[in-house]
């Protein structure tokens, strides 16, 4: 077992990987098509995917993901620089006879000129997917359906940052619930742009609310805060291999607390290479009484094993080796392929957990009917 561990060691450190975005992002050429506004077109985006995490540390504990993601509707451009898309979104799992979950996706797309779009409604091309993992877990691809609400890019040549809102709960009157908002940023100044070799100083912020005035009866509000802030060094030109810092924070901001730990931090330390089809890194994580609700959990310093162990295994410090190696291939213009694997070293607790996948993605356009402009 420990040959093969090193081997696996060996093969990471000597490819280095994409970082700060999902590896799960499996595009294709036709998200990128250019709008065609004399057409109705019915988009079908299927995602076929396998994810088995062998978890073995006193934090989280591992699970299986094996299934379908569909997505299907009705995209209109009335505009060269708008889209209006209505569908639907399912997620269903291998062994289920029924969908896990299926809801509408609306979504209306602005973009008044090259620096700024607007999206309202549903967040089918989710701008948290630039996420540290410590801040988001990207597998909720998987779990979830598209979230809703409103998003602002902003793009120049030095600055691109990323601002949207998601409701996550909605809350009528005289519930005995909560509604819950989650507001994020991500920001990326570029210092030095320039061919083979680039600073920047990427930031990144979420504010995860739990409240309401209008349920039944009172309950306490909670305010939860996560932040990374950093440097990050690009250098070559077909592929890019990257070094980068982050400085994470977490504070729990409500009156009742809602975790064991108050506040605490973090630090990232990566290394990473890639190209049009590898991606490789290697990273170094240090966290303090660190959590964020919506991050991987086996970053967090809060236990979230079910049942919870008792005495519940919190640890108010995380030190993990991270490694991982993902190979995609497109096999045609609609249809692309991603699997890899994930090393994890608990250094603290002397544990290395591992995590495989594999995913396909078809998501292409047909011309359902031609719409006459006068």
């Amino acid at each position: 077992m420990k040959q093969r561990l090193i081997f696996f060691y060996i093969l990471f450190i000597n490819f280095t990987a994409i970082e700060g975005q999902t590896p799960f992002t499996t595009n294709t050429a036709t998200d990128s098509l250019e709008t065609d506004t004399s057409s109705v077109f019915i988009q079908a985006d299927i995602t076929q995917f396998f994810l088995n995490d062998e978890y073995f540390n006193p934090i989280v504990e591992g699970y299986t993901l094996f299934g379908t993601n569909l997505k299907s509707g009705l995209r209109y451009s009335p505009t060269s620089r708008s889209v209006i898309y209505a569908g639907l979104n399912g997620i269903k799992y291998f062994g289920e006879e029924s969908l896990e979950t299926i809801k509408p996706e609306i979504y209306i797309s602005i973009e008044p000129n090259k620096k700024n779009t607007f999206c309202f409604g549903s967040m089918s091309n989710s701008p948290d997917k630039a996420f540290l993992p410590q801040l988001w877990n990207h597998e909720q691809a998987f779990t979830k359906t598209s979230p809703e609400g409103i998003s602002y890019l902003f793009k120049n040549k030095r600055i691109e940052s990323s601002t949207w809102v998601y409701w996550l709960d909605f809350l009528h009157p005289n519930e005995h619930s909560q509604e819950k908002i989650l507001v994020g940023n991500i920001t990326e100044y570029n210092v030095i742009n320039k061919p083979g070799f680039q600073i920047s100083l990427p930031v990144q912020l979420t504010v995860y609310h739990i409240g309401g005035q209008i349920n039944d009866s009172w309950m306490p509000m909670y305010v939860i805060l996560n932040n990374a802030a950093g440097i990050r060094i690009k250098v070559g030109t077909k592929g890019k291999t990257s070094f980068g810092y982050h400085y994470l924070g977490y504070k729990d901001a409500s009156s009742t607390a809602l975790y064991n730990f108050k506040n605490g931090d973090g630090h990232l330390f990566q290394v990473q290479h890639n190209n049009s089809n590898i991606s490789a890194s290697v990273s170094y994580w240090s966290g303090n009484r660190f959590i964020a609700p919506f991050g991987e959990a086996i970053y967090s310093s809060q236990s979230q094993r079910i049942p919870l162990d008792s005495p519940a295994t919190h640890q108010n410090e995380r030190r993990l080796i991270h490694c991982r190696f993902f190979y995609k291939h497109s096999f045609a213009r609609s249809l692309t392929l991603l699997c890899g694997i994930q090393l994890y070293t608990d250094i603290k607790n002397n544990i290395t957990d591992y995590s495989y996948n594999f995913i396909l993605r078809y998501n292409d356009l047909f011309r359902l009917a031609r719409i006459r402009k006068d």
